[in-house]
């Protein structure tokens, strides 16, 4: 059987997709002074990657950078 993580209180369900970025902080900045709001700044997962999320116009997107 198949488990997954519980959501926190605070958080709802969702779908996110992510981009395939080169350079995970321009494009957040980008996005910042267009208007998002970076819920997520980029950070390395698991040393494999960096990810980051930003909120425009109440949808979220994230952004994906191999390492």
């Amino acid at each position: 059987m198949r488990h997954l993580a519980t959501l926190h209180e605070s958080e709802r369900p969702i779908v996110r997709s992510y981009l395939k970025v080169r350079g995970g902080g321009s494009e957040v900045r980008v996005a910042e002074e267009l208007g998002a709001t970076v819920i997520l700044e980029p950070m390395e997962t698991l040393g494999r990657r960096a990810i980051a999320i930003f909120v425009s116009e109440g949808v979220e997107q994230g952004i994906w950078q191999p390492l």
